[in-house]
């Protein structure tokens, strides 16, 4: 018999091997886009119909005093006011005439002998149809008065003097016809006012006449 002698097999050592340790980079995500938002749906407001302004109806001009008050000088009874101391006027021509006008009515110097009698330096002239002035005055309490226009004119002509506020009108004074320069006082009698402000118009209804003062008093 053949004898094998063993085999001694010599141990294996193996190297230990060494993992190296994976670093993974960071991962950066794109930034999330919001879904774009429909704006909510308006409604167009209403627009509003056009207006029509309210037809305005002309109003005699109200003309300051040399003291700048609203509505020129207010006379208490009895007075007498130049004719150039209106409160308002009605100026219906556009030619301002006279070496008195003050530039909103027709106007000239009295001669001498006139402004005595007138109690006015100057005199209202030159007057169309319809035009007027307007003087203001109070009472304290009712009374009956005398309302007299200092008037002349070159032929008769017809005017008014009206209360305004009392609803009071006197249409049949006439101017007396007797020269620009011959000034008569035209009377109307016996006017029962109330207590308070009032207004006098002098109405030129037929124009061509002058005016040069006004007075208002107590009935004697």
């Amino acid at each position: 018999p053949i004898q094998v002698a063993p085999v001694t097999t010599a141990p294996v050592t193996r190297a230990p091997i060494t993992m190296a340790p994976v670093t993974s980079a960071p991962v950066t995500l794109p930034p999330a886009t919001p879904a774009p938002v429909s704006p909510a749906p308006t409604t167009a407001a209403p627009t509003p119909a056009p207006v029509s302004p309210e037809p305005t109806t002309a109003a005699p001009t109200a003309i300051p005093d040399q003291q700048n008050s609203d509505s020129g000088p207010l006379f208490a009874v009895p007075f007498t006011a130049e004719a150039l101391e209106y409160s308002s006027y009605l100026e219906l021509d556009t030619v301002k005439a006279g070496s008195c006008n003050d530039e909103r009515v027709d106007a000239w110097y009295l001669p001498v002998s006139a402004q005595k009698f007138c109690q006015s330096d100057c005199t209202i002239g030159w007057t169309v149809p319809n035009e007027y002035v307007e003087y203001d005055f109070e009472t304290a309490g009712s009374v009956r008065v005398r309302v007299t226009a200092r008037v002349s004119s070159r032929h008769r002509k017809r005017f008014r003097m009206e209360l305004v506020d009392e609803g009071k009108v006197w249409s049949g004074a006439v101017a007396p016809g007797k020269g620009w320069n011959w000034f008569e006082e035209i009377v109307w009698w016996n006017v029962q006012v109330s207590g308070g402000v009032h207004t006098l118009r002098v109405e030129f209804t037929e124009g061509s006449m002058n005016l040069c003062s006004v007075s208002v008093g107590p009935m004697p």
